[in-house]
């Protein structure tokens, strides 16, 4: 939208957000590789959930390599736990991001190209995102409440366990 009106250079753009992206997406991946199953320990990523996808990527990367990181970019749920999985199975960082650049190639000129063009509905989006932030800030109250109500059931039931 930016380079529509002028400000900035729309390849510029493109090559930003595609760096950005491969840099992110090399950050799951290092975290896997030096980081491996010490990550694994951590009560974020011992979640049933995470294990769930994280067995789900794993299938996924042992039966395709390198076209699962490619198209992992494509896969929103499971497009980081690949990434992590790829560099837990210790894939060859040069042939992670070839897949992970030729995928990032096609994908975030698109979105760019597309903020682009059809930028004359600015108003239109910038009227619809107006009307949704006192939603939003609904929806992130309510989880800030729900968070600390876990926290508390949580700290209760953990000090009642310690009377004798």
């Amino acid at each position: 939208m930016l380079a529509s009106q002028g400000i900035g250079n729309l390849y510029v753009f493109m090559a930003i957000s595609v760096a950005g992206l491969v840099t992110a997406d090399g950050s799951y991946y290092f975290l896997g590789y030096l980081g491996g199953k010490r990550v694994l320990a951590w009560r974020t990523f011992s979640r049933r959930k995470f294990r769930e996808r994280l067995l789900l990527a794993e299938t996924e990367y042992r039966r395709q390599g390198w076209w699962a990181v490619f198209s992992a970019r494509f896969t929103p749920f499971l497009r980081t736990v690949i990434f992590f999985v790829a560099g837990l199975s210790r894939m060859a960082p040069q042939r992670f991001f070839l897949a992970d650049t030729l995928s990032a190639l096609l994908f975030a000129p698109a979105l760019v190209l597309s903020g682009y063009l059809f930028s004359e509905n600015r108003q239109v989006l910038l009227q619809h995102i107006r009307e949704s932030e006192e939603a939003l800030a609904v929806l992130f109250l309510l989880l800030i409440l729900v968070l600390l109500f876990r926290a508390l059931r949580r700290r209760k039931r953990g000090s009642g366990d310690n009377v004798s």
